[in-house]
């Protein structure tokens, strides 16, 4: 059997502004729950082998033309020990429970 090789993935900061009231920023929130945990209110911490670019252009087809955006990758000096957003989150989760 083949092994298939993994895409690398990296670890982002993703944080926001968002400036257009009544606008539904639902698809956004679920589109980051699905790929990451929110570490504050406007915060995500973010799983994904998209290059930071990438990842702020997804992110905006879901904003609004005047919201702000900063997306930043972490290094890997900054991450004590492999990071696994989504076991995190779920972890977090189940504590709650």
């Amino acid at each position: 059997m083949a092994v298939v090789p993994r895409l690398p993935t990296f670890i982002h900061h993703v944080g926001y502004d968002l400036r257009a009231p009544g606008k539904d920023y639902k698809p956004l929130w679920e589109y980051l729950g699905r790929i990451g945990v929110r570490a504050l209110a406007s915060e995500w911490l973010v799983e994904t082998t998209l290059a930071p670019a990438d990842l702020a252009a997804a992110l905006a087809r879901l904003m609004d033309a005047n919201d702000g955006l900063l997306v930043t990758e972490l290094p890997a000096a900054s991450v004590r020990k492999p990071v696994n957003v989504h076991q995190d989150a779920q972890n977090a989760r189940d504590r709650v429970d």
